[in-house]
């Protein structure tokens, strides 16, 4: 669910990242959403300042090791 959110973020032009488990502020938020259960992550959403470039990728050979 959170990766569907994230790609519908991306082709509105927002700008999003997962923070993963809610740190310090997660009981704050919880309270604020007055949500109940557990909370699995955060989602900050925003415009971004500026579109960043296309980033280089590593070449396959170095990131991926056979042992077999």
């Amino acid at each position: 669910a959170v990766q569907n959110l994230l790609l519908a973020a991306h082709a509105l032009g927002l700008g999003a990242v997962w923070m993963g488990y809610p740190n310090l502020a997660g009981r704050e938020i919880k309270a604020w959403l007055q949500a109940e259960g557990e909370l699995q992550a955060t989602i900050a959403l925003g415009y971004p300042a500026e579109q960043p470039g296309q980033r280089r990728r590593k070449a396959v050979k170095d990131v991926v090791r056979w042992e077999g």
